[in-house]
């Protein structure tokens, strides 16, 4: 069978699911077409032999032959169409010729094949095939000289109306769960891409943000055991503390990363005020925060329903961001936090004065590992870590910048009801 499907594909490289079911369908009918039209022309030539048939043989042959090299080529539509249209004038004109062999059958053939074939994404076509070999089955049929109901065949037409109409609704259903399936595939296909892309740039960005600390303790640990000068070996103590510091900010952002993508969402009620201020008063180490004005906007009644370890992670990566790109040569850096619910979700602003980004950075900014400026040190992990928390809440960040004028990130976050 995979024989069978390379040959129909030729040198295609179709990369949607859906587009390879419908070539290789297109393929396998007139794969199937053939073989039973050429047994059909064959056993009446062989009961009843006519040079006419043998040429009805070679030009079926031919339009099959056509039919199936355009498919094979690239043009699918044109070859589909192509034996399609012949399959329901061919068996048409047969049936006309030969209604007692009950030939016209054949039409539930080639109508379900034009439905099968395009699938659900294309389905408007398959059914305009599927109505035209229909209307071709009554066309042959139905008696003009007769009502309906008391024609020749009626009997006929109303098995050939309930069983093309029920493999009609089969086939279409068909189409639309392998078509959902199909998106479902695709969809797990480009998370497991962006996992491995992810995961590329995580081992080769991390060795060298574990490795650089490290070293830096490594040489102070050589300068500090050539010296015995206690104020030059308090100084290097210093540096140390600072390089083990910036290790352990790494590793816990790898934590949060690690914990963020795995653990379940955890609905809680929150003191949203309180938690903004708990969490700034965390980051009163760096040595801007002493610098800014802090300003906390949100109402102190404000209470709300989501993860709260996720809020935690979104809101110690902005405000850390705000500090550490704070603007110090301005007379008064700012930092400002608002907050507010708005049809059941949380909108969240958290603003600054700092020193900005520059436009053609944007794009890139919650791109993992990325760093708009060497400014200030740092793994690029944050605002990655950040969007990712909130997508995790079916929540959407947006972050306004002027470089040199400052920034806004804007957090819209669905609550629990």
């Amino acid at each position: 069978m995979n024989l069978i499907n390379l040959w129909i594909l030729g040198r295609q490289s179709i990369v949607s699911g859906e587009a390879r079911k419908r070539v290789l369908l297109s393929g396998y009918f007139i794969l199937i077409f053939s073989i039973i039209g050429t047994s059909w022309i064959v056993m009446e030539y062989y009961l009843e032999p006519k040079t006419l048939k043998l040429i009805f043989l070679l030009s079926f042959t031919v339009f099959n032959a056509l039919s199936f090299f355009l498919i094979r080529n690239g043009w699918f539509y044109t070859g589909t169409l192509l034996v399609l249209g012949r399959a329901n004038l061919g068996i048409a004109i047969i049936a006309f010729d030969y209604l007692h062999t009950y030939m016209d059958i054949y039409l539930i053939f080639a109508g379900i094949a034009a439905l099968a074939i395009f699938g659900y994404e294309k389905r408007w076509i398959g059914i305009g095939g599927a109505i035209i070999s229909f209307l071709l089955y009554f066309i042959i049929t139905i008696d003009p000289s007769t009502i309906l109901i008391e024609g020749t065949h009626f009997d006929r037409q109303v098995s050939f109306t309930i069983t093309f109409l029920s493999l009609f609704a089969i086939t279409y259903f068909f189409n639309y769960l392998t078509y959902q399936y199909d998106l479902l595939i695709q969809s797990q296909n480009e998370k497991l891409t962006k996992t491995n892309e992810e995961l590329d740039r995580f081992v080769y960005t991390a060795s060298h943000d574990l490795k650089a600390p490290l070293n830096s303790v490594t040489g102070l640990v050589s300068i500090i055991k050539l010296t015995n000068d206690p104020v030059e070996i308090k100084s290097m103590v210093k540096l140390i503390e600072k390089s083990v510091d910036s290790l352990k900010h790494f590793i816990n952002e790898i934590t949060d990363y690690a914990r963020n993508s795995r653990t379940e969402i955890v609905y809680e009620t929150i003191q949203l005020h309180a938690l903004a201020e708990e969490v700034y008063a965390t980051l009163q180490f760096h040595e801007k925060a002493k610098l800014i004005t802090w300003s906390n906007d949100i109402d102190k009644d404000l209470n709300i329903q989501t993860d709260q370890y996720r809020l935690r992670i979104l809101l110690t990566n902005l405000l850390a961001n705000g500090i550490k790109y704070a603007d110090t040569s301005k007379p008064n850096p700012l930092l400002t936090i608002k907050g507010r619910v708005k049809n059941n979700s949380l909108i969240l602003s958290i603003e600054d004065n700092g020193i900005g980004i520059a436009a053609d950075k944007l794009p890139k900014l919650f791109q993992m590992f990325y760093r708009a400026t060497e400014s200030e040190s740092g793994s690029g992990l944050g605002l990655y870590i950040a969007k990712e928390a909130v997508e995790k809440l079916n929540g959407q960040i947006k972050v306004k910048s002027i470089s040199r004028k400052g920034t806004t990130f804007l957090v819209s976050l669905p609550l629990l009801t």
